[in-house]
C-alpha cells in the first residue's frame, strides 16, 4: 500500500470517527417529560411572563440553544450557557422546559425557561 493511499485512508476514518461522535452526541440528549399545565409551571408563567419569539424549536438542541440565548439575553446571565442543563418536552402541549444545573452541594438558583415549540417563550426565570 502507498503512503498516499494509507494517509487518504487514515484520514478519511478520522472524519468518519469525528462525524459519527457528533451525530451521536446530538442523538443522545436525554429528553424527559413534563406537564406545562402543573401548578408550578403555571405559577412560573404567571410570575415570570417573556412574551418573545425565538424561531421554531423542533429538537432538543435548538431548545437548549434558544434558552442560553434567551438567559443571556434577558437575564443577562452569561454564567448560564457554562453550564449543563436538562431538557423536558410536554407532547400534549408541544411544549419545551430547559433548566440549568448546579454541582452538588451548592448552593444557589439556576435559570430556566419555558417554550412553545412554535418559539413564543411563555415564561423565563432564574431561581435563588
Amino acid at each position: 500500500m502507498k503512503k498516499t493511499d494509507f494517509t487518504l485512508i487514515v484520514s478519511l476514518g478520522i472524519i468518519l470517527a469525528c462525524l459519527m461522535s457528533t451525530s451521536c452526541t446530538r442523538r443522545n440528549v436525554n429528553v424527559q417529560e413534563f406537564d406545562v399545565k402543573e401548578y408550578y409551571y403555571q405559577k412560573a408563567m404567571e410570575y415570570y411572563p417573556c412574551r418573545k419569539n425565538v424561531g421554531i424549536v423542533d429538537d432538543a438542541l435548538v431548545a437548549i440553544a434558544k434558552a442560553k440565548d434567551v438567559w443571556r439575553e434577558v437575564l443577562d446571565c452569561n454564567e448560564c450557557e457554562k453550564r449543563p442543563v436538562e431538557v423536558y418536552f410536554d407532547q400534549n402541549n408541544d411544549c419545551w422546559f430547559v433548566c440549568g444545573t448546579l454541582p452538588r452541594n451548592v448552593a444557589g438558583g439556576v435559570a430556566s425557561i419555558i417554550v412553545q415549540a412554535d418559539g413564543e417563550v411563555l415564561a423565563v426565570w432564574h431561581g435563588q
